[in-house]
């Protein structure tokens, strides 16, 4: 079975200074991957990072940082996940700082089936840069039936748009002056090791990720432990082919 494809269960963003945002209430799939992405601005020292989400979900667990802080200048790209329980029911997600941020936008994304529920993220490349465009990647190869997902944090207000090869998910933004955008974007054919998204402010802060979401691996993991061991034979096993 594939990693699903993802879909968009939230997203928002903000201009009031403060160091929790609280999403929208909403209700995800039991058993499902929610994937949190969250850019944030500060204009003064000390800067604001993202730190783990909390939540309010009756049946749920716990976040887990995704991918590495990519921060650029006064800006900070944060993504974390976490696999819900069963019957997880109505709540709310709490996107953290460590500071108070100024500007803030998030996308949280959910992927319904298909995943490795010990360690989803197989890979992640991130990038930053201040131009008008930013390309992510590259990523090693994909395994079949994996999913490649990546995601934007940009200063500004240029709409960011992704090319051909991948599908975008509509833009959050913090809305105000040097605007907070978030975006994310998956490839419906899960073969592409890099992504481009275009239509960005020229000297801006831009921060991007590229990741592989991996399929259970073919052991069991409750009684190996080995996820990682079993995920770097697959990979091996790809690359010496």
């Amino acid at each position: 079975m594939a990693v699903a494809d993802p879909t968009v269960v939230e997203s928002d963003g903000d201009n009031t200074e403060q160091a929790a945002f609280v999403t929208a209430s909403f209700t995800p799939a039991g058993n499902a991957l929610l994937i949190a992405v969250m850019y944030v601005g500060k204009a003064a020292a000390p800067f604001a990072l993202v730190e783990a989400p909390t939540d309010n979900f009756t049946d749920s667990g716990s976040w887990t940082e995704a991918v590495a802080q990519a921060v650029n200048q006064q800006f900070d790209l944060g993504v974390f996940w976490m696999i819900t329980g069963a019957t997880p029911g109505e709540g709310e997600i709490t996107y953290n700082c460590s500071e108070d941020a100024i500007r803030q936008s998030h996308i949280t994304v959910q992927i319904a089936s298909g995943f490795d529920i010990s360690d989803p993220f197989l890979e992640e490349v991130t990038d930053q840069n201040e131009i008008g465009t930013i390309t992510v990647g590259d990523l090693v190869s994909i395994i079949a039936d994996n999913l490649v997902l990546a995601g934007l944090g940009s200063k500004g207000s240029g709409d960011p748009t992704t090319d051909a090869d991948f599908t975008q998910f509509g833009t959050a933004t913090g809305g105000g002056a040097s605007e907070a955008r978030t975006a994310v974007a998956f490839d419906p054919d899960d073969d592409q090791v890099q992504c481009t998204f275009s239509d960005l402010d020229a000297n801006d802060e831009n921060s991007a990720f590229i990741a592989e979401i991996q399929v259970p691996t073919l052991v069991d993991e409750t009684l190996t432990g080995l996820p990682h061991a079993v995920g770097l034979a697959r990979r091996l096993l790809v690359l010496s082919y």
